[in-house]
């Protein structure tokens, strides 16, 4: 009995090879003929197959059975990621085990995820320009004999764009964390000034929806 119905297996998008216990072809999709060529039933699968991770983990699981999940990338003629399931299968008959590979394309959400990634740095990169600018000016601000009230109005201003930009900062943390080049550091913070900040930053926003916000540090 065929291992996988021929009406199934025409009907799917991803590459599907079906092979005997000794590594020659019984079945495959049209699909498949991207990967190893039409006409390609009863010859052995290494006489076809172009892709030395694939080939290497369907000669594994031939020796010794089990199933094996890669990950490559391979040059077809141009740079394609793939997913690869590699499954022996028992068949009723003693020693008669099949192979069965599957496929799948990840070239495409791999080029969306490392376009997000390159979206997210660049954005990052934008943001922080002018928001220095701001910031700058902003501390600059303070410096000009404002009186009590405009020097809180001016310190908010500038801690809530200190505060922005490290949102910024955060976002471009995640693109590195997802291409996989950020480097973990351990840097010392006074927490009362932090606290006090992010109470200044919030209280306006609070008074103008009749919300008491109050802060209480207890002393050293």
């Amino acid at each position: 009995a065929s291992l996988v119905a021929p009406a199934v297996l025409r009907s799917l998008d991803d590459p599907i090879i079906v092979l005997d216990g000794t590594g020659r072809i019984v079945s495959a999709n049209a699909a498949s003929e991207a990967v190893i060529g039409a006409g390609t039933e009863r010859k052995h699968i290494s006489g076809v197959l172009r892709m030395p991770e694939l080939l290497a983990a369907v000669e594994r699981v031939l020796a010794a059975g089990g199933q094996e999940n890669i990950e490559f990338n391979f040059l077809v003629p141009v740079e394609r990621h793939f997913r690869a399931h590699v499954a022996a299968v028992p068949q009723e008959s003693p020693g008669a085990n099949h192979l069965l590979i599957q496929l799948h394309d990840l070239t495409a959400v791999r080029r969306a995820e490392q376009m997000r990634v390159d979206f997210v740095a660049n954005a990052s990169h934008e943001l922080r320009t002018p928001l220095n600018g701001v910031l700058g000016m902003t501390e600059i601000l303070t410096r000009t004999g404002l009186n009590e009230k405009q020097l809180n109005y001016a310190q908010t201003a500038y801690q809530s764009g200190t505060a922005l930009l490290g949102i910024i900062n955060d976002l471009l943390d995640f693109s590195k964390i997802e291409a996989g080049k950020l480097k973990l550091e351990t840097v010392e913070f006074a927490l009362r000034p932090l606290v006090k900040g992010l109470y200044d930053m919030l209280g306006p926003t609070a008074v103008a929806k009749g919300i008491k916000l109050e802060l209480q540090i207890a002393p050293l």
